[in-house]
């Protein structure tokens, strides 16, 4: 098993979708235990996604990360 991350330890979360990530934001290590991840994602911290014309390419329907709730992306 890799190691844990310390309280306060600077953590960039990424997601991935079909193999490639979608999604990227840096939180602050909270707990990281055999049983829990506990990241905190300040207010005003920045994040990264494709742009939208890039999920319509790969036809993926939903809302993407920098889309406000209640808007739809067209895939």
């Amino acid at each position: 098993m890799a190691g844990r991350f310390a309280p306060g330890q600077a953590v960039v979360r990424r997601e991935i979708l079909r193999g490639e990530v979608w999604f990227g934001c840096p939180t602050i290590c909270v707990e990281d235990s055999p049983d829990l991840l506990a990241l905190y994602l300040p207010p005003g911290a920045s994040s990264a996604s494709p742009s939208r014309a890039s999920f319509r390419a790969a036809g993926i329907r939903g809302r993407s990360p920098g889309t406000p709730p209640g808007r739809v992306t067209a895939g």
